[in-house]
């Protein structure tokens, strides 16, 4: 266990307390809802940052500093995933409230054991790993409930991605031939057939289960837009673009209620995307219940 490379203090269960109940909390809403309420993810952040503050008066300046450079390492992390589009503003607080549970204090070298001082970088390989399994085992649910459109999606793109079905197939066949010269190769004959049909049926997926039509009053920050909106301006004539295609902030929301106010718009198309808050639970109890393990095969 995690818990055995370290003290089992006051703080330290405080912080293991606070993160599973938010990240429960946070999982539900998530499920449920598709978002996470700003008090949840902010309260996390500042009840972390309160605990590791009050309990450095016994433990020393460095117990506050560690989860202040964890809050600015997830805090980069973080806005890169969010501005590429990758990640929601929910799982992005939520991870910068994580660095600043798990900390990291090889800057200081005060760690007792020089593993335990990369938590948060193994954390973050965890969270990238448990995601992808939790998503595949999501998708595949989604894929055989709404399984008969997911099927004409998932044909239509294999006939429409023909040259690429038939270079993967000429990958594949030629790393079974140099099989007869090495073994090893019959390993790679079957990642470029899987990746292609692991791109149409992730594509398929996106295409009949995440995307929506959604009516303006119920969007929120952090929706990602499915395409481009546009209106029509009777005095041009034509349709003019009003925000592009990409995850929504305060101002694009506020600019899209104002034309749904003035009857210029009723509804735009969302893609839902997965609740990845799960994974942020999923991984950090394997970090705290399997630490021992993963560090003797990692370190």
């Amino acid at each position: 266990m995690y818990f055995n490379m370290i003290e089992l203090s006051t703080a330290n269960i405080s912080l293991f307390i606070l993160t599973l109940i938010t990240l429960i909390i946070a999982s539900y809403t998530d499920i449920k809802r598709r978002e996470v309420p700003d008090m949840i993810s902010y309260g996390f952040i500042f009840l972390a940052l309160l605990l590791r503050a009050t309990f450095a008066i016994d433990y020393g300046w460095q117990f506050l500093v560690s989860g202040l450079v964890g809050f600015i390492i997830c805090l980069v992390i973080a806005s890169v995933l969010f501005f590429s589009g990758q990640w929601g503003g929910a799982d992005s607080k939520l991870l910068l409230g994580m660095g600043v549970v798990l900390g990291t204090d090889f800057i200081f070298g005060t760690s007792s054991n020089i593993n335990l001082a990369w938590g948060l970088a193994l954390f973050f390989l965890l969270l990238l790993l448990v995601s992808a399994i939790y998503g595949l085992v999501w998708m595949l649910v989604l894929a055989f409930i709404k399984r008969k459109n997911f099927i004409i999606s998932f044909k239509s793109k294999i006939k429409q991605n023909k040259v690429e079905h038939f270079v993967a197939l000429g990958f594949t066949i030629l790393f079974l031939i140099l099989t007869f010269w090495q073994v090893f190769f019959l390993v790679l004959a079957i990642i470029p057939l899987l990746g292609y049909y692991l791109f149409i049926f992730v594509a398929s997926v996106e295409e009949t289960c995440f995307i929506q039509a959604r009516k303006i009053p119920f969007l929120v920050e952090g929706d990602w837009l499915a395409e481009d909106v546009y209106v029509m301006k009777e005095n041009l004539g034509r349709k003019e673009l009003v925000v592009e295609k990409k995850v929504i902030d305060r101002k694009d929301l506020n600019h899209l209620r104002q034309l749904y106010s003035e009857g210029q718009l009723t509804e735009i198309k969302i893609k839902e995307g997965l609740p990845l808050v799960p994974g942020f639970l999923f991984a950090y109890l394997v970090l705290m219940f399997f630490w021992e393990w993963l560090s003797s095969v990692l370190f």
